[in-house]
C-alpha cells in the first residue's frame, strides 16, 4: 500500500520501489510536471468524470505514461499496461486478452482503461484489430496510447483519439526547467542525498532536458557515491560516448550506429554535437576526406535548427560519416 506523507505534495510518497523514477512517480495530473493550458485540459477532463481514447506523443521521458497512469488513478478506473514492443510476439494472446478485459464489467462499475505504452512499436496488423476494438468495446473500455513517434501510429487509430503532443514552447521551457530543478532537490532531500550547489542539478536538467526520468536515473546512480557536487559534470562521459561513436563509424554498421545515436542523441545541444565532430576532424579522418566531412556537418548542423526529429537528422549525418571513414579513400 502507498503512503503519502502530506496531502498538498502526493508525488511524495514512502514506497517500497527502489528506482527514484517510480518511487516518486506522480500519482495525480496536479502533480505532474507539464505546461500549464495542457495540464488546466487533462483537469477539464478529470472534472467531466469521462476518458476519451487518448494519444499522447511526445519525447522520451517527458510524462507520457505518468500522465496515462495518473488519469486512471484519479477516475478510479481499472487499467492494465502492454508494451507496444512485445505485442507482435503473439497477437492471438494479445487479442483474447483484449477481448478478455475490454469486454467485462469494472467490479468497481468505473471504467476500463487499456494503456499501450510504446505503441509505436506495433505491427500494423495489431493497429488494425485495435482499430476495430476500440469501437467494439467503445462502452465499456477505454484505450490510451503512448509514443514517441506520432506518425508510426496509424491514421485510422489517430482519428479515433484525443490527440495530445508533450511538446514544451520556448515560453514555457524555462518554467518547466524551474520547475523538475526543484522537484528533484526536494527528492535528493528525501533520500537524504546532500547536494553542495543547486547549479549542479540546474546543469543536470539543462542537460537532459525534457527526459526528466534520464535525470532522475542519472541523479541516483550519482547519489550512490554519496552526494551531488560540481564532479559529475565532468565531461569524460562525454569523451568516451564520442570514443565509442567513431568505434562504430568504423565497424561500418547501420544498426549499431542508430543504436548509439538512440542512446546518446540527447546527450548534449545538437550545435555542441556537430560542433564535437568538428573539432575531431584533424584526429578522426585522413587530409582528403576533411573537405567533404567540414561540408556535411556543416550542412547538417544547419538543417538540425529546423528538423522535426533530431534523432533521424543525426543518424543520416553519421551515415555518410560513415560511408566516409570506410572509403577506400
Amino acid at each position: 500500500m502507498v503512503e503519502y506523507m502530506n496531502a498538498t505534495n502526493q508525488w511524495k510518497r514512502v514506497s517500497d520501489a527502489s528506482l527514484w523514477t517510480e518511487k516518486y512517480r506522480p500519482k495525480t495530473i496536479g502533480d505532474c510536471i507539464l505546461p500549464e493550458f495542457k495540464k488546466n485540459e487533462l483537469l477539464c477532463m478529470l472534472k467531466q468524470n469521462d476518458i476519451p481514447n487518448l494519444l499522447l506523443h511526445g519525447t522520451s521521458g517527458i510524462g507520457k505514461t505518468t500522465v496515462a497512469q495518473a488519469l486512471c488513478n484519479e477516475m478510479n478506473c481499472d487499467s492494465i499496461m502492454l508494451n507496444g514492443s512485445d505485442i507482435g510476439m503473439d497477437i492471438h494472446a494479445f487479442k483474447s486478452q483484449v477481448k478478455n478485459y475490454a469486454s467485462t464489467c469494472s467490479i468497481f462499475g468505473g471504467r476500463k482503461v487499456i494503456i499501450i505504452d510504446e505503441a509505436d512499436n506495433m505491427s500494423s496488423s495489431t493497429m488494425k484489430y485495435l482499430r476495430g476494438a476500440m469501437e467494439e468495446f467503445h462502452m465499456n473500455c477505454r484505450f490510451i496510447f503512448t509514443c514517441n513517434y506520432f506518425y508510426r501510429i496509424m491514421p485510422a487509430i489517430q482519428s479515433r483519439c484525443s490527440v495530445y503532443e508533450f511538446n514544451i514552447s520556448k515560453d514555457d521551457k524555462e518554467i518547466i526547467k524551474n520547475q523538475f530543478v526543484d522537484r528533484a532537490c526536494e527528492i535528493l532531500d528525501l533520500e537524504n542525498i546532500p547536494f553542495y550547489m543547486s547549479t549542479v542539478v540546474t546543469e543536470m536538467v539543462e542537460k537532459y532536458f525534457p527526459d526528466f526520468r534520464r535525470v532522475l536515473n542519472e541523479l541516483q546512480k550519482h547519489s550512490n557515491t554519496g552526494g551531488i557536487d560540481e564532479k559529475i559534470m565532468v565531461k569524460t562521459n562525454c569523451d568516451d560516448s564520442i570514443k565509442l561513436l567513431f568505434d562504430t563509424l568504423h565497424n561500418n554498421s547501420f544498426d549499431a550506429l542508430r543504436l548509439w545515436t538512440h542512446t546518446h542523441y540527447q546527450d548534449m545541444e545538437p550545435v555542441d554535437f556537430y560542433r564535437v565532430l568538428y573539432d575531431s576532424v584533424d584526429d578522426r579522418f585522413n587530409e582528403s576526406q576533411r573537405p567533404q566531412v567540414a561540408i556535411i556537418l556543416n550542412d547538417y548542423c544547419y538543417k538540425s535548427s529546423a528538423v522535426q526529429d533530431q534523432e533521424l537528422n543525426m543518424v543520416a549525418c553519421l551515415t555518410e560519416l560513415m560511408k566516409i571513414i570506410n572509403s577506400k579513400n
